[in-house]
Order: C-alpha cells, then structure tokens, then sequence
C-alpha cells in the first residue's frame, strides 16, 4: 500500500495521512520534477506521461501544498479588499455585491482570495491597516470611494493596488470604474432629444470620483446640447426631505428646468415620491434620469430612466487587471472606465409646453 494510504492512530483514532507530491511520483512511476511539471503546465513533457501524472493525482486526491509554494514565490495568493467601516452595508448594497463577487469568481480562477480589511475614512490621519501596512498581502482593492490621502498612503506602502469603482487623480494605481463623464453626457443627451430645453442635476453632499466625472459629464453635455442648466443641488446629510425642499425651491423660480439628472437610482427613488406628495408629477411636471440600474430604478413609481452599470463586468474587469499586475509588475498603469447603457422607463416624457423631438420608444 502506498504511502497516502497508509494509516497511523491518534489518541487512538484511525485518519489517512495526507496525499504528498512523492505519492503520486510513486504511483505514477515517475520523478517528483516531472509530477511539478505536469500539475503546473510547465516543462517538454509528453502528453502521454502529463496525463498519466494527472490521472495519478486525481486519483489519489492530492492537493497541493499552497503554504510550500507560497514560501517559494514569497506570495500570499490573498488580495486585501479595503471596504469604510462606516459602510456597513457591503452585502447589503446589491451594487457592491454584486461587483465583489465577480471579483471573487475571477480572482479565484487564478488562485487568489479575498480578505476584507476595514479602514476609517472619517480618520484625519488615514491609517493604513497593519495586515497591508506588514506586506502580508499581495495587492488590495479600494472598492468605492475613499479619501486621496487614504489611497496615497496604500500607494506609498508599494503594494499593487486597484481602484475599483473609483479613481484618484495623481496617484499612479490601477483604476476601473464606470464611464461617469460619458454617462452624464449621454443623460443631457437623452433629455434634450426628449425637448428639455433647462436641466438640473442632484447630487450627493461628499465629492467623490465617480460623481466628479458625472458633474462634469453633465456640464458638457448641456454645452453640446445648447442646454440651460439651473444648478447642481447637494442633498444635505443624508436629508432627503432637505434636499426635496431645494428640488421644489427651484422648481417655483421664475426659470425653472424640466429635467433632472440625479447621480444614483436610490437617490432619485427617495425623490420622486417626496415630489409627488408635494405635487409635483414625475414626468409629467418634471423628468428624471439617474444612474446605475439598481433595484430602486425598477421599483420606483415611475421605473426610472437609467443609466446602467453591468456590476458583474465591472468586477471581471478589476480582476483581470489586478491578476495581470502580479504577473507583471513593471507593466504601464491601466485605467479603464466601462460605458454605460441607457435604459428607458417611464420618468422621461417630453416637456408639457414643447413638443416631443427624436424620442425612442421606451422598453
């Protein structure tokens, strides 16, 4: 009997010792190098003997040694995914989710896990948490906004980094997120075509990165499009009752706009009921067009015009850069911004006093 199954007795219970590289060196009737090479695609072997090396190991059950071979390559095969401790809600927010676990599919076809550390971005001295700040990972992922100085000080530390979902001007680091410019461009775009001749947009208090692009997005489309814009209108600290008051503020100007961009789905689902109980019809009164095609742009009455963000690719695409920078160091920095999809319901209508030009029919 082989060594992988031979039986010893702890504290008198009968277990099987575990499958070793030198067992199915054994049973396949080869060297220990030509079993590495074979499990590892690597070496001049004929298909005949790697097939052999692999049928032996399935057999038995062997696993590598993922310890020994971190040792080896001096790797830990662990991504360190950076998440605000303030936002309690990753696997409550659908959006976040959803872009984590295709990371995780991805990252995982190559070997790799994720481990969650948490970091506080309301810290004015930013630390960087000690499982990074030890180089006890291979690389981690800012998932979402975080603070410049934050994502500076994970940058100094030499560890490749990726910017998931978000970007920081200055520092060289990988970065995917989502076209936000092109998005708020294609919004205007979409409202204007519809006969909106003002717009406004609303926005959440912080500044992030994603929202930058989609202001500035929205800046140059009204340009392009020869559109009056009223505004850019933040909600105040989490006051959605706040921030419907400056909505209806605007709304009773002498100018007001007819459309409105809003930067997220759930920002415009608390809206639009707000404005409706105070009268205001959505879209007879005014239209609506927000981003990214979460569940609240389906819920919401109306559905809301969107602008889509496909979570899963976003996720893919992380992982594939962040795979490719540790099999490549040295390689150029890569940013990517993913293009966005428009989907039409039922929050646009042309404006009451204009008539309908170059509408498409709504799906």
């Amino acid at each position: 009997m082989i060594a992988a199954m031979a039986r010893r007795s702890t504290a008198g219970n009968a277990v099987l010792a575990p499958v070793t590289i030198h067992d199915v060196a054994q049973a396949a009737g080869c060297s220990i190098t030509t079993v590495s090479w074979a499990l590892n695609g690597k070496g001049a072997l004929r298909p005949a003997t790697r097939e052999r090396v692999l049928e032996a190991s399935r057999r038995l059950g062997y696993v590598a040694n993922s310890a020994a071979r971190q040792l080896r390559m001096k790797r830990t095969d662990t991504i360190g995914l950076l998440f605000p401790r303030t936002a309690t809600t990753l696997f409550h927010n659908v959006f976040y989710a959803d872009v984590t676990a295709a990371l995780l599919e991805r990252l995982a076809t190559d070997g790799l896990h994720l481990l969650i550390c948490l970091y506080d971005p309301l810290d004015s001295t930013h630390p960087v948490p000690p499982v990074i700040a030890q180089h006890r990972l291979d690389a981690a992922v800012v998932l979402g906004t975080a603070p410049a100085r934050f994502i500076a000080a994970l940058h100094g530390h030499g560890l490749p980094l990726l910017l998931l979902d978000t970007g920081c001007p200055g520092i060289a680091a990988d970065s995917v997120t989502s076209a936000g410019r092109a998005g708020g461009e294609a919004a205007v775009a979409y409202l204007a075509a519809a006969g909106h001749r003002r717009l406004a947009m609303v926005v959440g208090e912080a500044e992030d990165f994603n929202t930058g692009e989609r202001i500035a997005g929205f800046q140059a489309g009204c340009r392009r499009a020869g559109v009056d814009h009223a505004g850019i209108l933040r909600k105040p600290q989490q006051d959605s009752d706040g921030l419907c008051a400056q909505v209806m503020a605007l709304l009773a100007g002498a100018a007001p706009p007819t459309g409105l961009v809003v930067v997220n789905d759930t920002m415009a689902a608390e809206l639009v009921p707000r404005l409706q109980a105070a009268g205001v019809a959505v879209p007879e009164r005014v239209s609506v067009v927000s981003f990214n095609d979460d569940a609240h742009a389906r819920t919401c009455k109306p559905p809301l015009t969107t602008l889509a963000i496909d979570r899963a690719a976003l996720g893919r695409r992380g992982g594939d850069v962040l795979c490719a920078r540790l099999a490549e160091p040295g390689a150029a920095v890569v940013t990517e911004r993913l293009a966005m999809r428009l989907v039409e319901r039922a929050s646009v209508a042309a404006p009451a006093a204009a008539p309908a030009r170059g509408r498409r029919t709504r799906s």
